[in-house]
């Protein structure tokens, strides 16, 4: 006992010692050095002046003055600047990992409104290098925080931001949305108004809604000659892209070239490129290509000067047609092969950039859950500590009490301490589950994108030498050879649309946030038998299909075609010695719609039925048969997705597979009742 109290009292000297301490270099580290303000004032200065790439060392300087005196507030401060500075000189990975690094400051340091900003920059980051799923958990959170707290300011850009991401994705309705929205939330004509403005209309000529984009066209030209022509270039370009799409040619030529001077003017170096294409589009609708070649001679000089290699590889695929159109076919030749190496080289660049953002989110989000498992030890320490120093002044008090109190406290301390210490290993066996799982995740979405990105390579190289082919030989080709280049032409269309839905699911948001929306079966068939022509051919298939009678679904268009493609495929594939016959009906049920595919092939045994919608799994009749067995397990979780159940039934005279699918007419009844 005696050892005890004096261990007890030895630690509390200790403890007001230590506290002492940690008072006095407190008050000794009061405000930052000198050191750290030179630098800082140093950075300021060179930003300011708009000097980016310089002024990220003096405040990667200043920053490790500030985390060496434990000065949070200016490492909030210094990190804002340099997350700034490298978003300016197009660094994001940099930009992010110090906005990331602001997230971990302490929480008295961070208030609701800086969380705000921090979450719309990160936003408006990871969008900048298309991890759009990233950008719109930060622009939610963002927007959430700033509706909070009432703050007008960030509100309206958290809005906006939310609003060009959708935008970005071609999800114009729905950014469209946004950005009326920050015009209702913000009436006066400022520069937020007028960008807002010219977002909207940009939006409507998107949706081929001409008349409603010219007239917040004219209404942003408006607000802009009142306010000193902020936004001028960009409204007059859009007035001139939506004439050009209505073929009106003239107004289409005069408005580019007022935007180009406005453009000329603020010396927007991105602006002049694109409107110097819009303006070769419209000389060359109007016969006039040797013009339009001097403008994209000129629009390829700005780009390799400012070294924009994106807009060079455009612009140059733009100068092989104008020189096409001259008889210049060498020319045109030589550029297509520039243009075709450049988008080779573009295309290796951003996989390696992604994939190494994907790394880099993976290790920040491990950083995080290291620092979470370090804030729970030094809580539980925190507990200890407390505890012991209650029960130090419980043995102050009275002897004869602390006798008793230290038989429960070390049979409480001992079951405890047992408790805690399997816990411990439970959430560690957890911890390493959830990180093996997350490890196979982020190989199967590397894996899907780089997959997609590698097919769209010789998509590009078929759709570019079917062109040229197209254009050089047309009137050499006979109608039976210019019906397969049709063909070829609209299959690489198809593919690239899929190969789109698939980087779409693999990169950017989950399935379940991309809104489903009305479907014609009979364009679905249609595009499957497309799909399919060399087998119906081969086989002397018939796909008998009413005409007309199927309703409207409520699905997503490419998993549809891929369910009906599946099912037809393997009609045609499992043959009997007959005539293949493919039946396709529909009948409605309570809430849905059931869709029957009928074949007269070998038939699928009953002992294989129930597994052959199963991953990997294939019938005894298909060993001979070309397959991967992925086919109707894919279809199965399609189905379900959408609410829908699948089945089979099946005989030796053939099979018949059935599934149902929500009507668009009861989704939309469901959706204004729960509204």
């Amino acid at each position: 006992m005696k050892h005890f109290a004096r261990t007890l009292t030895i630690l509390a000297i200790f403890y007001g010692i230590g506290s002492s301490f940690s008072t006095l270099r407190a008050m000794h580290f009061i405000g930052p050095t000198d050191s750290l303000l030179q630098h800082y004032t140093e950075g300021k200065k060179l930003y300011k002046n708009k000097d980016y790439v310089a002024s990220i060392s003096p405040f990667q300087k200043a920053l490790d003055i500030a985390v060496q005196l434990e000065d949070f507030n200016y490492q909030y401060k210094i990190r804002r600047k340099l997350s700034s500075a490298f978003r300016a000189s197009q660094n994001m990975t940099e930009a992010i990992n110090n906005l990331q690094g602001i997230l971990k400051l302490p929480q008295d340091v961070l208030t609701e409104k800086k969380l705000s900003s921090v979450h719309a920059d990160l936003a408006d980051s990871y969008s900048r290098i298309t991890l759009y799923e990233k950008a719109f958990e930060h622009g939610h959170k963002a927007l959430i925080l700033s509706e909070k707290l009432g703050n007008k300011k960030n509100i309206l850009k958290s809005t906006y931001i939310l609003g060009y991401l959708h935008y970005y994705q071609k999800e114009y309705a729905q950014a469209l949305e946004y950005y009326l929205k920050v015009l209702k939330l913000n009436p006066e004509s400022d520069a937020v108004h007028i960008r807002s403005l010219i977002s909207i209309a940009s939006c409507y000529e998107e949706l081929e809604q001409f008349e409603t984009a010219t007239y917040y066209n004219e209404l942003a030209i408006d607000k802009i000659n009142a306010h000193q022509g902020i936004g001028e270039g960009y409204a007059l370009q859009n007035m001139g892209t939506t004439q050009l799409k209505q073929q009106n040619y003239a107004l289409a030529q005069q408005y580019l070239e007022q935007a180009l001077v406005s453009f000329e003017e603020a010396n927007n170096i991105h602006g002049k490129i694109t409107v110097y294409k819009f303006l070769a589009k419209v000389h060359l609708k109007t016969g006039a290509p040797q013009t339009a070649i001097r403008m994209l001679n000129e629009a390829i000089r700005i780009c390799r000067k400012a070294d924009d290699k994106e807009q060079l590889a455009e612009t140059l695929l733009l100068l092989a047609e104008a020189q096409e159109k001259t008889g210049n076919l060498k020319a045109s030749l030589k550029l297509m092969q520039e243009y075709t190496a450049l988008s080779d080289s573009l295309f290796n660049k951003e996989q390696i950039e992604q994939i190494s953002m994907m790394k880099f989110s993976a290790e920040v989000e491990r950083k995080n859950q290291e620092i979470d498992l370090l804030n729970k030890q030094m809580q539980i320490a925190q507990m200890d500590k407390e505890l012991a120093d209650t029960y130090a002044i419980i043995y102050l008090v009275s002897c004869a009490v602390l006798t008793l109190f230290l038989a429960w406290f070390f049979h409480s301390y001992f079951s405890k301490k047992r408790l805690h210490d399997e816990l411990l290993k439970k959430n560690d066996f957890i911890y390493q589950q959830n990180k093996e799982l997350e490890s196979l995740n982020e190989e199967l979405k590397q894996f899907t994108f780089v997959a997609s990105h590698d097919l769209k390579s010789p998509m590009r190289s078929i759709k570019s030498y079917s062109t040229l082919l197209r254009k050089k030989h047309e009137a050499e080709l006979s109608d039976r050879a210019k019906k397969y280049l049709e063909n070829i032409e609209k299959s690489v269309s198809r593919m690239n649309h899929m190969l789109d839905e698939t980087l779409l699911l693999s990169n950017r948001r989950p399935q379940a946030q991309i809104a489903p929306s009305a479907i014609d079966i009979h364009e679905v068939l249609e595009d499957c038998k497309s799909n399919l022509h060399n087998e119906i051919q081969e086989n002397k298939a018939w796909i008998d299909v009413p005409h007309t009678g199927f309703p409207l679904i409520m699905g997503h268009k490419s998993q549809l075609i891929q369910v009906f493609q599946n099912l037809i495929g393997n009609a045609i594939k499992f043959r009997s010695d007959e005539r293949p016959v493919v039946q396709i009906r529909g009948k409605f049920t309570a809430n849905m719609y059931e869709f029957s595919i009928t074949d007269n092939g070998i038939g699928i045994p009953k002992n294989q039925q129930e597994k052959v919608f199963q991953m990997f799994e294939r019938g005894e009749n298909a060993d001979h048969k070309e397959g991967t067995g992925i086919g109707l397990a894919t279809c199965k979780k399609i189905i379900e997705k959408a609410g829908g159940t699948i089945g089979l039934k099946s005989d030796n005279a053939g099979t018949t597979f059935y599934f149902t699918l929500p009507l668009f007419e009861m989704a939309a009844i469901s959706a204004q009742s729960a509204s």
